[in-house]
């Protein structure tokens, strides 16, 4: 039976890969305070929907339902 007497170590490169990868996540979760707008950062006056034959789930992605809940609820005008 083979056991390893030393621990088990990744590679150089994989390490590089997932410090990387780690970085980039914190950079996009990083705390930004935006100026006041006057008007919506998004819009959804366009939005357009296309389901494939085997999917299941939600039709709408996140941003999408909360731009048709605003406009519903009355911030965003139509």
């Amino acid at each position: 039976m083979f056991r390893c007497k030393e621990a088990f170590r990744v590679k150089k490169k994989i390490a590089k890969k997932l410090k990387q990868r780690k970085h980039k996540i914190q950079y996009r979760l990083r705390d930004i305070h935006w100026k006041e707008q006057d008007k919506p950062m998004f819009s959804a006056k366009n939005i357009h929907y296309d389901i494939a034959d085997r999917s299941r789930g939600l039709v709408y992605s996140r941003i999408e339902c909360m731009q048709l809940l605003a406009r519903q609820t009355g911030p965003i005008p139509n």
